[in-house]
């Protein structure tokens, strides 16, 4: 299933600009570590430059990024809803075990939160509707939906967006996807090295685990504090 669309809107002194860069890029090989970064953070084809600005969220060391799923619309199944509860705490878990600094809270459902995502009730085909969410209203979706609102690399909101007819099978692979989006590694990548393998293939929705390049390039985005050598006294 191909991956939806991500919309990256930011915000400039002007106003609110719009953007739609391209929300994949190809590889023909895999790619070094370095270069499969900045193809999935900034849209870089193999060998060449940015095609558009890294985006990230900054926050203190003792603040957290918090998330939180809004509360479902009623065209959205009730009987998915542990499935989407529980796809979110994994999706947290496996962003929290790359050791990356990217403190992520889930706060109760229905508050307001930094990230929030809302289980909608169009299906696969059909446009987003009553999010209430700039950037996910009138667009069209696929299995998922991420935008994000960034001033000077700085995202300040996100919201993501999953369907209602969300194969069950799949909705932590989305989900995963469009939470690690959020933070801003906002481009899927399509070739052979990556299909089936990696959370950014653009053809496929299997990955459920953040490891190998995945989990490195959120290490480079969020890179932990160096911690100071202390130096024996003699």
């Amino acid at each position: 299933m191909r991956r939806a669309a991500v919309l990256l809107l930011a915000l400039v002194a002007a106003g609110a600009a719009r953007a739609e860069p391209d929300d994949f890029v190809t590889a023909p090989d895999r790619l070094s570590d370095e270069a499969f970064y900045r193809l999935v953070a900034c849209g870089a084809p193999p060998g060449e430059g940015c095609v558009k600005p890294m985006a990230r969220w900054v926050r203190a060391a003792d603040e957290a990024i918090t998330v939180a799923l809004a509360a479902p619309d009623p065209g959205f199944p009730g009987y998915r809803l542990g499935d989407a509860s529980a796809a979110l705490d994994d999706a947290i878990g496996q962003i929290a075990g790359t050791g990356a600094a990217v403190p992520l809270v889930r706060l109760a459902d229905g508050a307001a939160a930094d990230i929030t995502v809302f289980l909608s009730g169009a299906a696969h085909g059909e446009t987003l509707l009553r999010t209430g969410f700039p950037g996910l209203d009138g667009q069209v979706i696929a299995g998922g939906l991420m935008t994000f609102w960034a001033r000077e690399g700085r995202i300040e909101r996100a919201g993501i967006a999953l369907s209602r007819d969300l194969p069950r099978r799949t909705i932590r692979s989305v989900l995963l996807e469009e939470l690690v989006q959020a933070l801003g590694l906002a481009t899927d990548v399509r070739g052979p090295a990556y299909l089936r393998t990696s959370i950014f293939d653009e053809d496929s929705n299997t990955v459920t685990r953040l490891d190998g390049q995945d989990a490195e390039a959120v290490r480079r985005h969020y890179p932990a504090p160096a911690v100071p050598q202390s130096s024996a006294s003699r």
